[in-house]
């Protein structure tokens, strides 16, 4: 791949925050207007927090709940608002659409997934069941439903619950959904393959809603425990039961641990640091990215058209990584010849024969280390190139995994022991996944022959990947190989 550096990777690079959204179907019509308004306040008052990442809505357009949020994001989308609107379908299409109770709501669904700005994809079925067996078994279903519910809670940073409170225990329902997100899924069946692989939890937005069930049978119990247990309270003092009320709900290890929560409350800031940095670097690093694309895959290697999308945006993270690399070093470069000259000037001006010029030297050199320094570490150099760094070799090592076949997301497998601090490279990960899956080549319903082709072509190609990212000049044998004997030298001299 050959990237023009014309092409303006400004936006095209960003790493998105993703909203999930769950909630009941059957809400009430007078309600809807209303919650459209709080919804949209949310997303508003979450694009002012974070100005410089666009927003995600993940959603399985179900009725109800899924789809009034729908209708915000792509409402605000036509206003210039930067929000797209991601739809993971739980069945094949028209399987789900017979889930739906009207006829309107089927055309609705149908007039959303064909619309070129609407990312859709479907999920995998489970066991590897046929359309035809998962339409005949209504708990097949609330299982597929569940997958879709856990898979929307794996990719968001924030959850958007549109909910009465009520915990009916259902398989794949809101409440199952909203425990998922705030405890972790504890129904995981791949705890063989990663049993260190730690839950993905996160916050929920709680908007108060009322049923059509609930209103005609008068049976509403809400689980006011569980809403009291994992109540924010930095944010609100108490639970909301009225209408419309907001209830901001954290994990419970986060309300238990206040370091962890303020680590893990800096994801969405160091994502939006991420491409406020970028934004800002643009015209510097445009010229480095067609190269460092190619230090990734030569052109001569086959690229299927979705890893194009994770070409770019390792070109980009590397690119701003070597930025702050540079910054770090022009700090330590500019200490390190200042010091010899600030000690000397010290020494000639504590002889009182010589002029207070060498005092004002002094000053001046001590005043601009320490100037730089404190510029350096206010600007978190360091912290952001170790952090870029960390998030170019992920993309990378996720590149080649999904070159040779490798379904899963190295995500799920990166630097599990730094749970806070490293939480918001895997979220990016996670949410790149996402531009994977709306790639054409990756549907589940791709045509077998050009699957076949696409394979083959992949197969072929596994060697040569091999032979550059492992056994190459630029390889990581090379690399681990060179570092092994520098650090060897290190340890001799010491």
């Amino acid at each position: 791949m050959t990237i023009d550096n014309k092409t303006d990777f400004k936006d095209s690079c960003l790493i998105p925050i993703v909203i999930g959204i769950t909630g009941h179907r059957d809400l009430l019509d007078d309600d809807i207007p209303r919650h459209k308004i709080e919804i949209a306040k949310f997303f508003q008052k979450l694009h002012k927090k974070h100005p410089d990442s666009p927003l995600v809505l993940l959603s399985l357009m179900a009725e109800g709940a899924d789809r009034i949020t729908a209708d915000v994001a792509l409402e605000l989308q036509g206003e210039g608002f930067p929000i797209k609107l991601i739809v993971a379908l739980p069945l094949p299409k028209e399987e789900y659409k017979e889930s739906f109770e009207t006829l309107e709501s089927k055309t609705y669904l149908d007039s959303v997934l064909a619309r070129k700005d609407v990312i859709h994809f479907e999920l995998p079925p489970i066991n590897n069941d046929t359309a035809g067996s998962i339409s005949e078994q209504s708990q097949l279903r609330s299982i597929h439903f569940f997958a879709g519910g856990r898979f929307v809670v794996e990719h968001c940073q924030i959850l958007v619950a549109l909910w009465d409170g009520v915990d009916n225990d259902k398989v794949g329902g809101t409440s199952d959904v909203v425990e998922m997100q705030l405890k972790g899924d504890t129904m995981r069946t791949d705890w063989s393959e990663n049993i260190f692989s730690p839950l993905t939890t996160g916050p929920v937005c709680h908007i108060v809603t009322r049923r059509k069930s609930h209103s005609s049978s008068g049976k509403s119990t809400p689980n006011i425990k569980f809403l009291e247990d994992h109540l924010d309270r930095e944010i609100s003092h108490k639970i909301s039961l009225e209408p419309f009320g907001l209830n901001h709900l954290s994990p419970l290890e986060e309300i238990t641990r206040k370091s962890l929560k303020r680590e893990k409350g800096k994801v969405l800031k160091n994502i939006n640091d991420y491409n406020r940095d970028l934004r800002d670097n643009h015209d510097k690093l445009k010229r480095k990215y067609s190269s460092e694309a190619h230090y990734l895959l030569p052109s001569d290697l086959y690229c299927p058209p979705e890893l194009e999308t994770f070409k770019r945006y390792y070109a980009c993270s590397s690119a701003i990584a070597a930025e702050y690399k540079n910054k770090v070093m022009s700090l330590l470069k500019f200490i390190a010849y200042s010091m010899p000259l600030t000690v000397l000037s010290f020494e000639y001006y504590s002889n009182k024969t010589v002029s207070h010029v060498f005092w004002m030297l002094y000053a001046i050199l001590a005043g601009s280390a320490y100037l730089y320094y404190w510029l350096s570490k206010r600007g978190r150099h360091h912290d952001k190139f170790l952090d870029y760094r960390a998030l170019a070799e992920g993309i990378r090592v996720h590149f080649y995994w999904k070159l040779a076949g490798i379904k899963e997301s190295a995500a799920t497998f990166y630097l599990n022991k730094h749970l806070s601090e490293l939480e918001w490279i895997r979220y990016a990960l996670r949410n790149l996944d996402l531009l994977l899956l709306k790639q054409g080549e990756n549907k589940v319903n791709q045509k077998a022959d050009d699957k076949i082709n696409v394979d083959t072509k992949i197969q072929e190609n596994i060697n040569g990947v091999i032979e550059y990212w492992i056994n190459g000049q630029n390889g990581q044998k090379d690399y681990f190989a060179k570092s092994t004997i520098k650090q060897k030298k290190i340890h001799e001299a010491m």
